[in-house]
C-alpha cells in the first residue's frame, strides 16, 4: 500500500511540471484563433530580460497536492479517528505546498519589448523568445489579448 502511495505521489508531482503557459508569439489557443487583429510596425529601442510569474487563478496545483497530501496522510495514524485527521492535515498541507510549487514551476524567464511605431507612439510588449530579439530589428506589433511582437520580414 505504501508503494502504491508513493507512486500516486510521484504522478501528481509530475503532473504539475506542465503548468507553465507558453507565453511564445508562435503559440495560440483556441479562443485567439479566426479572429482580426490590428497589425502596426515599429522598431524595437530596448529589450529587458523580465521574470513572469505563474498564473494566480489556476487551481491545480492546490488540488494536485492536496490529493497527494490526502492519500499520504491516509497511510499515518492508528485508524479511526487518527487516520481521518491525518488524512484533512495531510490534505490541508499538500494543497498549500501543490499551490506554492505550481507558483514556483510556471514561473518563466521573457523579455520586454519597447517599440517605437511608425506613427512616433511607443508600446511595451512581454513575450517569451529564444534568442531575444535586437534593438533595432523592425518589427510587427500583433494587437490582441495577447499582443505578439515578430519580426517584420
Amino acid at each position: 500500500m505504501r508503494c502504491f502511495n508513493y507512486v500516486v505521489l510521484v504522478s501528481l508531482i509530475l503532473a504539475l511540471t506542465g503548468c507553465a503557459p507558453d507565453i511564445s508569439a508562435n503559440h495560440y489557443n483556441a479562443d485567439q484563433a479566426q479572429k482580426v487583429s490590428e497589425v502596426r510596425h515599429g522598431v524595437i529601442t530596448s529589450e529587458s530580460q523580465v521574470q513572469v510569474d505563474g498564473s494566480k487563478g489556476n487551481w491545480a496545483g492546490t488540488l494536485i497536492g492536496g490529493a497527494a497530501g490526502a492519500v499520504l496522510g491516509s497511510a499515518i495514524g492508528g485508524g479511526g479517528v487518527g487516520t481521518g485527521l491525518a488524512t484533512v492535515g495531510g490534505a490541508a498541507v499538500g494543497g498549500y505546498a501543490g499551490n506554492k510549487t505550481e507558483g514556483a514551476l510556471s514561473k518563466q524567464e521573457a523579455t520586454r519589448y519597447i517599440i517605437k511605431l511608425a506613427n512616433g507612439d511607443s508600446v511595451a510588449v512581454v513575450q517569451k523568445d529564444n534568442p531575444p530579439l535586437s534593438v533595432g530589428t523592425k518589427v510587427q506589433v500583433i494587437s490582441g489579448d495577447p499582443a505578439q511582437v515578430v519580426v517584420d520580414n
